[in-house]
């Protein structure tokens, strides 16, 4: 790989990790245009000299395109059959947090300890959450919603006031055999 093909990868990866699938696909196609028309202008007006000068960036970019997720993956809606949450994302989050505390649910492992952003992950993939009518919660939002409290600092990631919280009342799964 030269040095100019390293350089275009390393800055696809950021742009990758910046924007939405959406505008990734805008923006991949928009440089795939770009490179077509440079590499039209660059054929004819210096008799291909630089006829393929742009190829290997053209198919780096189509690849990017085609490995880009589907918006229904990226975006979840209730058409891709998820089970509709009809509380908040706090609501939900603290019931989980409840269901874990009290040995109902086991988030995913991650090494030796349980992975909270992995359980809310698998949560947002089965569930339509909407933070207000008619928008849905971002995953960001969920993984914080899911996060437990830090017994040491009183730290509380999970946004429900404790009024709400006394309300859910969840046995310890022994006491219920």
């Amino acid at each position: 790989m030269t040095p100019h093909e390293k350089r275009i990868k390393e800055i696809a990866g950021k742009l990758k990790k910046l924007l939405s699938t959406k505008e990734k696909l805008s923006y991949l196609n928009e440089v795939r245009s770009e490179i077509k028309q440079e590499s039209f202008i660059k054929q004819g007006g210096l008799g291909g000299t630089f006829k393929n000068a742009f190829d290997p960036v053209l198919m780096y970019v189509n690849s990017e395109i085609q490995n880009l997720p589907s918006e229904k993956q990226d975006k979840p809606t209730l058409s891709n059959n998820k089970i509709k949450w009809n509380g908040t994302p706090s609501q939900f989050g603290y019931l989980f947090l409840e269901l874990v505390k009290h040995g109902f649910i086991e988030p995913p492992p991650h090494g030796s300890e349980w992975s909270y952003s992995g359980l809310a992950k698998q949560c947002y993939q089965y569930f339509h959450i909407e933070s207000k009518p008619g928008k849905l919660t971002t995953l960001e939002n969920l993984i914080k919603e899911l996060q437990p409290d830090n017994i040491k600092t009183g730290n509380r990631k999970n946004t429900l006031c404790d009024s709400i919280r006394a309300k859910f009342t969840i046995p310890d799964l022994p006491d219920l055999a």
